[in-house]
């Protein structure tokens, strides 16, 4: 049983870590995104 249990925690945080590099992708993506735009209205200011 005990065996079981430690497998499952290692499953959830391997679970928690994926989605985890999921949303830093997707952060990473929109700054990508919205960077130009923050430059252009800094730039204007």
């Amino acid at each position: 049983m005990p065996i079981y249990v430690e497998e499952h925690k290692v499953n959830v945080i391997r679970g928690f870590m994926a989605d985890l590099m999921i949303v830093k992708l997707i952060v990473a993506a929109v700054l990508a995104a919205a960077a130009p735009v923050m430059y252009k209205a800094a730039m204007d200011v």
